[in-house]
């Protein structure tokens, strides 16, 4: 694919991505994001981007940008990502100003107004020096035009399930780079790989999500049967990954595995009773601590602004009701957690609670109740 659409390079520098921050001994403090950055550092990678915990204080977010350039020295680029969890615009210009303090790479939709605002960036970028990165949650070429044009933002982003595909992002690209601007594509994949091979105007392959004794996502995703995989643990000794290079995407799929596990056969308990023989969601016990359709400290992210329901698949929370207990759907949409994988982002912010996932049909209501 990168041949046809005009290939300028096949290794790809890459910045590891993190999950985002928790309480629960993973990316837990200031100093865990800092030791976390050091060793991504050490295997070779020549950039590194924060996922603070947003909902927490502010102070804490500033420690953690200032704590992390400490700890790698000057050499190593830096990106916070708050993926527009600040509350006020107060809160994101002091995470701002610690940006500029410690020589971020760039600051990546900061708070609530959806990463839409281009007035309200413009009016941020008059007062810090570190550039924003704006435009994931702006959709297609118009509007990611607009943005620029309005000077809402200083590098754009694009990303192939969300703009229109290949196609769509690289017309994004061009587009910026006729106005002098820099695109870096969103997430991680072949489609990623293969556009930023061959778009000049671009810095960063996004090795996302990624965090400190967390098993390598290739463990348990097995859609790709020759090997690809966008673990910690893929980048060569500079810090780089390379572009497939077989027929289209250059992947060949496990399509025994993917139709194993695909998505329209998911079953909730009611289901099987009807003779559902797909995967059963996965559930987590309330005795972790996590309350049924709860708000705010019921998500293990504590960034969860709406109650979930066992309807709400695109929920912001990505954690729902199911017979007292939360059911972390496959394919959620919590932005705090991951957009495309969230059911394992969920597992990977609160590693401790893969030790008591029960399937569905495990503990009954009373017990489950009584823990």
């Amino acid at each position: 694919m990168h041949e046809l659409l005009g290939t300028y390079r096949t290794a790809l520098p890459a910045y590891a991505s993190t999950h985002f921050g928790d309480e629960h001994g993973g990316l837990d403090s200031p100093g865990a994001f800092a030791d976390f950055a050091v060793r991504c550092k050490e295997l070779g990678y020549p950039g590194f981007k924060i996922h603070g915990w947003g909902g927490g204080p502010i102070r804490r977010e500033v420690a953690a940008v200032l704590a992390t350039r400490a700890a790698v020295g000057p050499d190593m680029d830096l990106m916070i990502d708050p993926a527009c969890e600040y509350e006020t615009f107060a809160d994101a210009l002091k995470v701002g100003r610690a940006c500029d303090e410690a020589g971020y790479f760039w600051y990546e939709d900061p708070y609530r107004d959806g990463g839409a605002s281009s007035f309200a960036h413009r009016k941020l970028r008059q007062l810090i020096r570190t550039p924003l990165l704006l435009g994931e949650h702006v959709r297609g070429l118009e509007a990611h035009v607009d943005q620029i044009l309005a000077e809402g933002t200083d590098f754009v982003r694009a990303d192939p399930d969300y703009d229109g595909g290949i196609t769509g992002v690289m017309k994004i690209a061009h587009a910026a780079e006729g106005l002098g601007l820099d695109v870096e594509i969103h997430a991680a994949g072949p489609a990623q790989r293969h556009c930023m091979a061959a778009i000049r105007n671009t810095n960063y392959y996004e090795l996302a999500l990624v965090r400190p004794r967390l098993d390598p996502k290739s463990r348990h995703y097995h859609a790709y049967a020759d090997g690809y995989t966008d673990d910690l643990t893929s980048v060569d000794a500079e810090g780089r990954v390379h572009v497939p290079q077989g027929p289209g995407l250059g992947v060949v799929l496990d399509w025994e595995w993917i139709r194993r596990v695909r998505r329209g056969r998911r079953c909730t308990s009611r289901a099987r009773t009807r003779g559902c023989r797909g995967p059963a969601p996965v559930a987590i016990p309330a005795r972790v601590g996590f309350r049924p359709g709860s708000r705010g400290p019921g998500c293990p992210s504590s960034r969860c602004p709406r109650r979930c329901t066992s309807r709400a698949r695109a929920c912001s929370g990505g954690l729902s009701r199911a017979r007292d207990a939360l059911v972390v759907h496959a394919q959620c949409q919590c932005r705090g957690l991951g957009q495309r994988d969230g059911g394992a982002q969920v597992a990977g912010a609160v590693a401790e609670v893969a030790e008591h996932a029960v399937d569905l049909r495990g503990p009954p209501r009373d017990e489950v109740a009584g823990q």
